[in-house]
């Protein structure tokens, strides 16, 4: 609270000691007739800047007191021995990281790098992006002084919750979550004694009702990421990927089509 207020201070007093700009004579060309002013420059009164810096402190503030909630993704990690934390929706024992952004590339975290680094708030940018270079995910943690390196997080309470005041549990969320148990959003890596029904992942595309789910994987997270989800109808709720004996929904019309046409290889 203290760190908070003191912010809000010192962006007070930076918006007041700002120069004051305004327009010169020479500096704003004339219109003419059939042109644009697509290269007129605006000035900024010292009083816009306060108003500017005011509201952003004060909309940062607040997010860091209202962790959660309608149009955010939360995230919860929770320790071996913290599974009661989780499931009683006790979120305020676990390592959090909330955001309301919606990236439309996949944005990975690194559970070491994202907690043991010394801001609260921060931008992590998309891992590999294909078109949209600029997208990316604005982020608030708390309890990240509680992060253990060499803790086994393998608890996850997560919520997804769309903008809106109904309960949409059960329908598609914004959002498309994935948890890994090895860094920079590794599905599986090369090695020896390395099998993916051991190292399953996990996706999650479906809103949760307000306070989220918490799950359990047979392993210690290490990355997750996010993304838009671009689709309708029927959405994700915790299924488990990667195991070779299971073949995923994205997997059956390509099973259909292939089986159709054995179908008709018999026939001919």
């Amino acid at each position: 609270m203290k760190s908070s207020l003191a912010m809000l201070a010192i962006t007070v007093m930076t918006a007041f000691a700002a120069p004051q700009f305004g327009p010169r004579q020479n500096d704003v060309p004339e219109c003419e007739d059939g042109g644009d002013a697509e290269h007129l420059e605006t000035y900024s009164s010292p009083m816009m800047l306060l108003t500017v810096s005011l509201i952003s402190s004060f909309l940062l503030f607040a997010s860091a007191k209202d962790v959660g909630g309608a149009g955010n993704l939360t995230v919860a990690f929770f320790t071996d021995g913290q599974q009661e934390s989780c499931q009683a929706k006790d979120i305020s024992k676990g390592i959090i990281l909330t955001t309301s952004s919606i990236p439309t590339e996949l944005t990975c975290f690194n559970l070491t790098d994202v907690f043991s680094q010394s801001n609260d708030t921060g931008f992590q940018e998309a891992l590999e992006p294909l078109e949209d270079r600029s997208s990316g995910v604005n982020w608030l943690l708390q309890n990240r002084d509680d992060f253990d390196s060499k803790a086994n997080y393998s608890q996850i309470r997560y919520e997804l919750l769309n903008k809106t005041t109904e309960d949409e549990s059960g329908e598609v969320s914004a959002w498309s979550l994935y948890v890994y148990a090895f860094s920079n959003c590794q599905q599986i890596v090369d090695g020896d004694n390395v099998n993916a029904d051991d190292f399953p992942w996990f996706e999650s595309t479906c809103q949760t009702e307000k306070g989220g789910e918490c799950q359990v994987v047979p392993y210690s997270i290490k990355s997750f990421s996010i993304v838009s989800t671009n689709k309708e109808g029927e959405c994700e709720a915790w299924a488990k990927q990667g195991s070779a004996a299971k073949v995923s929904g994205r997997g059956l019309p390509l099973v259909s089509t292939l089986a159709t046409i054995a179908a008709l290889f018999l026939v001919l």
